[in-house]
C-alpha cells in the first residue's frame, strides 16, 4: 500500500467524517481508491481494538473535536546554536502563543541523507550548505477576521523580534510555501532510512533535556559505538525526539542490537529520566523494557509493603532501652 504523509492521512480521515466518497477523496488527492480505503480500514481498526490488539472491545471512546485550519505561515529556520533552539520556542510561545502550532527540529545528518534519496526535493538552504540543526516553525487558526493580520506578516515580525534579542538566537530563516517547507519533514523517515541499517528509537524527555540528552549522546556514542551516524529529529515543544541511528560499517546483527539498545534506553531512563515508548508507544522493540520497569515497579511495592508493615511493627513493640 502507498504510504501517504500523515497531514494527508488526516485530511482523507476529516473529508470521510464529513461524509465524502472514496471516489470523491481519490480525486481529490490523486490517490487509488484502494489505497484510500486501506487507510480508512486501518483507521477503523484502531478504533475498534484495544491496545496491543486484544478483545477488540469498545470500552470508552474520547472524542477531541477542533476547528479545521484555514490559514498557516512557515519557515525554515537556522538556530545560532543548539542551546538557542529552547530560546526561540520559548519566545515564540510568548508572542505567537496559541497560533504556534509546530516546533519541529531536524539534525543535519536526517537532512543530507533525505535530500540524497529524494532526488526531486529542493534543499532550500544558500548555496545548498545544510545547517547542524534546522527548525520547522508553522503558525497556524482555524479562522481569519478582516482586521486579523496576516500570519506570514505574523511570523516574519515575531522572528525578527528574536533576532534582535541579546540572545540571538536565530542564524538565519528561509520563508517559502507550506507544501514545500513541510515536503522536507515528511521526507525524513524514508531518507534516513535509505542511509543504511537502521536502528530507530522513539523518545520522549521534558524539553529541557532534549537538547542535553542529543549533546551527551553524541559524545557517548562516538566513544562507545563510534559507527553509528546520528540521523534525528523530533518535536522540541513536546519533548519528543526520533532518535534514529544508521550502521556505518555494514549489517546489524541481532546481538549488536539488542547491546545499542540497551544502553541507548539505560542513558534514556536513568540518566535524563525520559521514555523509552513515546509517540509511538511501546512497540514489540521495547516489551522487554517495559515488562522489565513494571517487574522493577512491583519490587518496589513489595519493598513499600514490607517497610510499612515493619514500621507498623515497630509503633506497636516499641524498643525499650
Amino acid at each position: 500500500m502507498k504510504r501517504l504523509p500523515m497531514r494527508k492521512i488526516r485530511d482523507v480521515l476529516r473529508l470521510s467524517a464529513e461524509g465524502l466518497s472514496t471516489r470523491q477523496m481519490a480525486s481529490s488527492f490523486a490517490i487509488g481508491r484502494t489505497t484510500l480505503q486501506g487507510y480508512l480500514d486501518r483507521a477503523h481498526e484502531c478504533l475498534t481494538s484495544a491496545p496491543m490488539g486484544q478483545f477488540r472491545v469498545i470500552t470508552e471512546v474520547v472524542l477531541n473535536l477542533e476547528p479545521v485550519v484555514t490559514e498557516q505561515a512557515t519557515a525554515l529556520v537556522v538556530p545560532s546554536n543548539d542551546k538557542a533552539m529552547l530560546t526561540l520556542l520559548r519566545h515564540l510561545e510568548t508572542r505567537a502563543g496559541p497560533l504556534l502550532s509546530a516546533f519541529e527540529f531536524i539534525s543535519r545528518a536526517a537532512m543530507k541523507h533525505t535530500f540524497n534519496h529524494a532526488a526531486s526535493l529542493k534543499n532550500p538552504f544558500a548555496r545548498g550548505e545544510i545547517p547542524d540543526t534546522a527548525l520547522l516553525i508553522e503558525l497556524s487558526r482555524p479562522t481569519k477576521a478582516p482586521w486579523d493580520t496576516p500570519l506570514d506578516t505574523v511570523l516574519e515580525a515575531v522572528l525578527s523580534e528574536a533576532w534582535g534579542t541579546a540572545e540571538a538566537p536565530i542564524k538565519d530563516a528561509l520563508f517559502g510555501r507550506l507544501e514545500e517547507i513541510w515536503a522536507l519533514r515528511h521526507a525524513l523517515s524514508e531518507g534516513v532510512k535509505s542511509a543504511g541499517p537502521l536502528i530507530a528509537f522513539d523518545l520522549g524527555f521534558t524539553r529541557d533535556k532534549v537538547i542535553a540528552f542529543r549533546a551527551e549522546m553524541t559524545r557517548k556514542l562516538a566513544q562507545n559505538f563510534p559507527m553509528m551516524e546520528i540521523c534525528d529529529f523530533g518535536h522540541l515543544g513536546d519533548g519528543g525526539l526520533h532518535f534514529n541511528l544508521v550502521k556505518t560499517d555494514g549489517p546489524v546483527d541481532a546481538t549488536f542490537e539488542q547491546a545499542l539498545r540497551d544502553y541507548v534506553v539505560d542513558q534514556t531512563v536513568k540518566v535524563f529520566c525520559g521514555s523509552f515508548g513515546a509517540e509511538h508507544g511501546i512497540g514489540p522493540k521495547n516489551i522487554r523494557y517495559f515488562e522489565k520497569s513494571e517487574a522493577h515497579q512491583q519490587a518496589g511495592q513489595s519493598s513499600c509493603r514490607m517497610l510499612a508493615e515493619h514500621t507498623s511493627s515497630a509503633v506497636r513493640e516499641p524498643c525499650h532501652r
